[in-house]
């Protein structure tokens, strides 16, 4: 192990990371230290960054960002449950909006609970996923 990985464990994934010393993208799985009412990190991929415009459309469970479909081969079901958030929206500069990958049962970015992550909170992105087992996969671009 390098010395800027560590292991975190959550009841959903178990993922070495790596601190962050660069930008974070869409589609990166991240470690969220910013304060919320769970009072626990957060795991979640990001969606959209600071300037991007983000939609979902919860009929079709479509996520849009900058008017583009996104891919998602990694959620099982489509994005169908909305929380207190308008959309679309425009992130902040030097914000970040995430969701969890199970997304009808996952509090994230959606919910005004958790809001916008200030990138200053982010501690490190997931380099590889164990969960769920079986579906092992190594992130090519880490």
């Amino acid at each position: 192990m390098r010395k800027s990985e560590q292991f975190c464990v959550s009841l959903t994934e178990l993922a070495p990371v790596r601190t962050v010393n660069t930008s974070v993208e869409c589609g990166d799985i991240v470690v969220i230290t910013q304060p919320n009412s769970l009072n626990e990190p957060l795991i979640k991929r990001v969606i959209a960054v600071g300037g991007d415009t983000l939609d979902i459309d919860f009929i079709t469970g479509e996520v849009f960002v900058n008017g583009e479909l996104l891919d998602e081969p990694y959620i099982a079901e489509a994005t169908r449950r909305g929380f207190d958030t308008t959309f679309p929206l425009t992130v902040p500069e030097g914000c970040l909006f995430v969701m969890g990958d199970n997304r009808n049962n996952s509090l994230d970015s959606r919910s005004s609970t958790i809001g916008f992550i200030d990138e200053r909170y982010v501690l490190g992105v997931a380099e590889f996923r164990f969960f769920p087992v079986g579906n092992w996969e190594i992130d090519q671009n880490a």
